[in-house]
């Protein structure tokens, strides 16, 4: 936002999700990790010392002031792994590139570590709200 196509997909839900612009998806993962670093700076709706919503359901905690936020970039790259490989912990951001162009090289060597959906056949692509919705729930099921 400002945007009138994001005003519309988001159905007005951007004026209630907290949300700061950042130029590039590199400016955006360094402020991510300072603020992780600095417990005084971490927002309570993103890193509450309690047990997150996802955690209660699951029944599973994790130390959330204890830990930096872990970066993964999800990409078709030659360092990737299986998604399903990964080990999950919160704090998390999950990065998701342009169905076009993909997740940038200079995201991909920000982030802590890309996994990959496998694919087979010619076509190996999936639209990137399909692939959020695997991502994550696979990850939120882990936690």
């Amino acid at each position: 936002p400002p945007n009138h196509k994001i005003k519309k997909a988001s159905i007005g839900t951007y004026k209630v999700v907290p949300w700061e612009y950042c130029k590039t998806a590199t400016e955006a993962i360094l402020k991510l990790k300072v603020q992780s670093s600095k417990p005084e700076l971490k927002s309570k709706k993103l890193y509450s010392g309690g047990t997150s919503e996802v955690e209660e359901r699951s029944g599973k905690t994790s130390e959330v002031n204890e830990h930096a936020i872990k970066i993964i970039a999800v990409e078709q790259h030659p360092n990737a792994i299986n998604y399903t490989e990964s080990v999950y912990s919160v704090p998390l951001a999950l990065i998701f590139g342009n169905e076009t162009s993909g997740v940038t090289e200079e995201t991909l060597q920000s982030a802590d570590q890309i996994v990959e959906i496998p694919m087979w056949g010619i076509n190996k692509s999936l639209n990137v709200i399909v692939s959020a919705a695997i991502v994550s729930y696979w990850a939120v099921n882990t936690l």
